[in-house]
Order: structure tokens, then C-alpha cells, then sequence
């Protein structure tokens, strides 16, 4: 698994220099959301605030706002070295889910 999660880091890192090139995020916010649903399922806590940080770049309106709760609970998680929730895994799918259909 941690193969996969290098994979989609190198791949996000790829897609991201590409999609400034071209003016498309679509790719990179797909390649950006998949990692940290990936970290976030192995509770990979630092990659996953890591990610969801840069992954506010491509939110938009109100899920801008859902970001940095994420983002402050990541920390909080981090900081008392505890687990990432099932309820927290699924606002995060969520929330990934309305950022990369474009939704405000």
C-alpha cells in the first residue's frame, strides 16, 4: 500500500506541473483528492493533512470552509497522536467528491 500511496504522490506531483502548463486542475485535484483518501484510509496522518492543505487550492465557496475543518481536525489528531475516525474518513470522501465535480 505504501507503494500505491508513492505512486499517487509522484503522479499528483506530475499532473500538478502539467496542469499549470495547460490551465486544466481537474487532473491534479483528481490525482491530489486521491492521496489523501489513500493516507487517510492507512491513517497516514501527516501526508493526509499534507495533501488536504494543498487540496484547498482547488476548493471552492463553501468547501473551502470544509477544508480547514478537516485540516484543523487533522491537526488536532496529529497533535494527541490519535487515529483518523470512520466518521472523519467519510467527510473527507465527501467533501473530495464535491471539490473535484467542481461544485461551490
Amino acid at each position: 500500500q505504501k507503494d500505491l500511496i508513492e505512486y499517487l504522490k509522484i503522479e499528483y506531483k506530475k499532473s500538478w506541473s502539467e496542469s499549470k502548463l495547460k490551465g486544466d486542475l481537474k487532473r491534479s485535484c483528481f490525482y491530489c483528492g486521491k492521496v489523501v483518501t489513500v493516507c487517510a484510509a492507512h491513517n497516514d496522518i501527516e501526508n493526509t493533512l499534507k495533501y488536504t492543505i494543498d487540496l484547498k487550492n482547488y476548493a471552492r465557496g463553501e468547501f473551502k470552509k470544509d477544508v480547514d475543518d478537516i485540516i484543523e481536525k487533522l491537526k488536532y489528531l496529529m497533535k494527541e497522536k490519535m487515529v483518523i475516525s470512520d466518521e472523519l474518513q467519510k467527510q473527507i470522501n465527501i467533501i473530495i467528491h464535491q471539490i473535484k465535480m467542481g461544485r461551490e
